[in-house]
């Protein structure tokens, strides 16, 4: 793509029905070629550009739709002001389509760089009727070297119905293949089939020193804090302390990952303090729902649940290093990390005199308002 005075060209756009904002017609560029974004229209520009102008990859056997366009927030951004609590019986004004619209025939996977920069992006309303193969969130899915990082999400909404099968749904990534990197989020996350989580519905790739503080409640098989279900994954230094729900008759949630499918999977440094919720006792741990995969845990805590007392619901667990549950009352306040064995050996958590534990680089996040 051609530039015109550091500027991208601009962009059609979108017609008043689509109930989005208009893209804004042209970005800053920076000297590495990062599209700079700081306002809700650059935001849609983005997105859009990303979706429209993916090259199409032959992959093995397969053809798939790239980007490799890198972007950073420049500002906050706000894309509704009214509460997230409120749309899911009154839609925003502004609907939002994925970064990487990972939706039925039209995969792209977002294969770039997204630096939020330590911004946060709220408002965001994304509900979709979704037959199959969607994935949806922020982005609809992160691959390959992509990688999403140094970004705050809060009062935003994702929900997904008249679902079928494989569909994915995560505040950040519906399907993240790539690297999700010093995120939180306090979304609401909703679904009523298949693969949901707080931050990415389905992950094969590596999500680190993030946080989960919002809410999930699916339907579907594989419901999770962070990770609904994964076939490898490597997740370090995640907290949640959003709520977990699966209405599923025969679902698998967990605070941390609903399903560990297959694969080698490293969980380490993390701590799950969410209340959980579901329909099968037996199939609900207070870390991970099922796993059938292979998976090593490795300084993972979870506050102690009278309903649901397993670390893993149902199935073999390898564990590395000391993990398991502890009492609500003894990881609260000044001194909880004592009682957390090496949970905060790469020094990135800090105690808080009324709560549990916390990732420090996010701590005056819920000090905020949406």
């Amino acid at each position: 793509m051609t530039l015109r005075n550091g500027k991208v060209p601009a962009l059609r756009s979108l017609t008043t029905a689509d109930a989005l904002y208009t893209p804004d017609t042209e970005f800053d560029v920076d000297a590495d070629g990062y599209y700079l974004i700081s306002s809700p229209e650059e935001l849609y520009g983005f997105a859009k550009l990303v979706n429209e102008s993916a090259e199409t990859t032959l992959v093995n056997t397969s053809t798939i739709k790239i980007s490799t366009l890198n972007a950073k927030l420049t500002k906050n951004i706000r894309l509704n002001d009214t509460a997230a609590s409120t749309y899911a019986n009154t839609p925003a004004k502004y609907s939002w389509t994925p970064i990487g619209e990972y939706l039925g025939g039209n995969k792209v996977r977002y294969q770039g760089h997204f630096d939020g920069q330590g911004y946060n992006i709220s408002g965001i309303y994304c509900k979709i009727s979704a037959s199959k193969d969607h994935g949806i969130g922020l982005f609809g899915a992160v691959w390959g070297d992509g990688r999403v990082e140094n970004l705050k999400l809060t009062n935003s909404y994702f929900e997904a119905y008249n679902q079928t099968s494989n569909i994915d749904i995560g505040s950040i990534a519906g399907y993240n293949r790539g690297c999700i990197d010093k995120v939180y989020s306090d979304a609401i996350v909703k679904g009523t089939g298949s693969l949901v989580a707080g931050i990415a519905g389905r992950s094969e790739g590596s999500i680190s020193e993030s946080w989960f503080a919002g809410s999930v409640e699916a339907g579907g098989t594989s419901i999770g804090g962070i990770v609904g279900y994964t076939s490898g994954v490597t997740i370090t230094n995640c907290l949640n302390t959003g709520t977990v729900t699966g209405t599923h008759a025969d679902g698998y949630v967990g605070g941390i990952v609903g399903r560990v499918f297959s694969g080698t999977n490293q969980i380490s440094n993390s701590l799950n303090a969410g209340q959980l919720s579901s329909k099968k006792t037996a199939t609900t741990g207070t870390v991970i729902g099922h796993e059938n995969g292979k998976v090593t845990l490795t300084n993972v805590y979870a506050v102690k649940d009278a309903t649901y007392t397993k670390l893993i619901g149902t199935g073999a667990q390898e564990t590395g290093s000391v993990s398991g549950t502890k009492e609500r009352a003894d990881i609260i306040g000044y001194g909880a990390l004592h009682n957390l064995g090496e949970l905060n050996a790469d020094n990135l958590w800090v105690e808080r005199s009324d709560d549990v534990p916390s990732l420090k680089r996010f701590i005056e996040i819920e000090e905020e308002q949406p």
